[in-house]
């Protein structure tokens, strides 16, 4: 028997107040499980990630996107998730590779 997949998107971000929010929700469309990490932003990032339905983690100071990468990783296997998805906060990478089909 096969086991299903559980996936989660990770999208680290540093001062992307503007379109973190946007990103977020076109990203739960897609998957279930969002973690956005606030990598200490100086701007309301943290503010428009709370404004949606997905996980949350904040770095208190700014630690660079490897550091973020490393929680969402760690989190992903303390969490049971075979499968792990980064984006950028910036809205560049194409969302339609998101799509769970890709993946079977």
């Amino acid at each position: 028997m096969r086991r299903k997949n559980k996936i989660l998107v990770v999208i680290p971000a540093y001062n992307e107040e503007k379109k973190i929010k946007k990103i977020i929700e076109k990203c739960l469309r897609y998957s279930r499980y969002v973690l956005a990490i606030d990598d200490g932003s100086s701007d309301n990032t943290l503010k428009e990630i709370k404004k949606t339905k997905t996980i949350c983690l904040t770095n208190k100071s700014n630690k660079g996107k490897g550091y973020s990468l490393r929680r969402g990783f760690k989190y992903a296997i303390e969490n049971g998730f075979n499968i792990v998805i980064t984006l950028d906060a910036d809205g560049q990478h194409d969302l339609w590779y998101i799509n769970h089909q890709h993946f079977l």
